[in-house]
C-alpha cells in the first residue's frame, strides 16, 4: 500500500477525516464565454436581371449592421488541495477504487485475504 501515492494519500485524509476535522475540498469554477460579432459599415447591393446581366452597388455611409452569437459554459471541479497530480475528486476517486481493487485482488490471490 505504502508503493501507490494514490492509496497512501487516501488513507491520510481518511485518518485526518476521522481523528481530526472534515475534509475541505476546493471548488474551482471556469465560466468560458464565446462570442462572435460582425460589423459592417458599408452596403454592397447585388442585382441579377432575368436577362443574365448583372450590377453591383456598394453604398457609402449604410446604417451599420451588426449580427451577434454568443454561448457560455460553466465547469466545476472539486480539488484536492494538496493532491500534487492533476485530477480532480471524481478521477481520483475513480484511480483510488481501482487501486483497492487491485491491491485487494492481489491480497487474495497471495492468500494473505480469503475470498
Amino acid at each position: 500500500m505504502r508503493a501507490s501515492p494514490v492509496l497512501g494519500f487516501f488513507k491520510g485524509k481518511r485518518d485526518i477525516n476521522v481523528h481530526v476535522k472534515p475534509l475541505v475540498l476546493m471548488q474551482q469554477t471556469t465560466l468560458t464565454e464565446m462570442a462572435h460579432v460582425n460589423i459592417s459599415e458599408s452596403l454592397l447591393i447585388k442585382i441579377e436581371r432575368e436577362d443574365g446581366t448583372t450590377e453591383t452597388r456598394e453604398v457609402a455611409n449604410a446604417p451599420r449592421l451588426v449580427t451577434q452569437h454568443s454561448s457560455s459554459r460553466v465547469e466545476v471541479q472539486y480539488l484536492f488541495g494538496d493532491w500534487l497530480g492533476t485530477e480532480d475528486v471524481l478521477a481520483l476517486s475513480q484511480k483510488y477504487i481501482a487501486e483497492v481493487r487491485s491491491f485487494v485482488e492481489a491480497g487474495v490471490n497471495a492468500g494473505y485475504i480469503s475470498g
